[in-house]
């Protein structure tokens, strides 16, 4: 499940992605700016060294920042897998868990049907049996008339 404490990881873990993309691209930027005047600036004549060191260290910077955003993104992937690993678990107990409340509740349900079923045949069998008895007294009565009617 996606608590609060892993939302709060994967959203700072997604701000530092964004400020390191920003300085990342501001950075290159420069870089072009400088690349650009040094062309210029040497088709001149004038001096283009300390726009070339600046260009250097703006070009070291960039790797920094490469390297950076390449770990917070494992970071961040391992994160994301970490999350997606405990909610796949989550849901397989959740599942798990209906279903065993299923099976029982199935059970339970296949014994109260069956107690129902045992009430109803008592019923009937009753019934029957009542019927029966009143048959064999009302062919014990048609018996009596014929003996009285033929006496």
């Amino acid at each position: 499940m996606l608590t609060g404490a892993s939302l709060y990881s994967l959203s700072s873990s997604l701000k530092q992605i964004n400020t390191l993309n920003s300085t990342h691209t501001k950075m290159k930027g420069q870089t072009n700016i400088l690349k650009s005047e040094i062309e210029l600036d040497g088709g001149r004549g004038l001096d283009v060294t300390r726009k070339k060191e600046e260009v250097s260290k703006l070009n070291s910077k960039i790797a920094k920042t490469s390297g950076m955003m390449g770990s917070v993104y494992n970071e961040l992937g391992e994160k994301i897998e970490k999350i997606n690993k405990e909610a796949k678990e989550e849901a397989k107990e959740k599942v798990e868990k209906i279903n065993e409340e299923a099976e029982e509740n199935t059970q339970e349900t296949i014994e109260e049907d069956n107690e129902e079923i045992k009430e109803n045949v008592n019923k009937n069998a009753d019934e029957i049996e009542n019927l029966n008895k009143e048959e064999q007294t009302a062919k014990s009565l048609k018996t009596t008339e014929k003996i009285v009617i033929y006496a």
